[in-house]
């Protein structure tokens, strides 16, 4: 992994802030696929897991709006 991190700073493809979140999304990938980081990647695999990622977005972002309504009842009734 630490050939991936250099490879990202000196690409200049992600600050120093960034990269542990760049890392942090290639350990869930792997973990996601059940791969070793050494194995190759299908391009099917990372279209699944932003698949994936994408319906966890939604799901927060639903969950917030229903949140951010529930509250402004409350209010309204106070």
């Amino acid at each position: 992994m630490d050939n991936f991190k250099h490879y990202l700073l000196s690409k200049h493809i992600v600050s120093e802030k960034q990269l542990p979140y760049y890392i942090h999304w290639v350990y869930q990938f792997y973990n996601f696929t059940k791969k070793d980081r050494h194995d190759s990647v299908l391009t099917d695999e990372i279209d699944r897991y932003l698949d994936l990622l994408n319906r966890r977005k939604e799901d927060w972002q639903e969950r917030m709006q229903k949140n951010r309504s529930e509250l402004k009842r409350s209010k309204r009734n106070n």
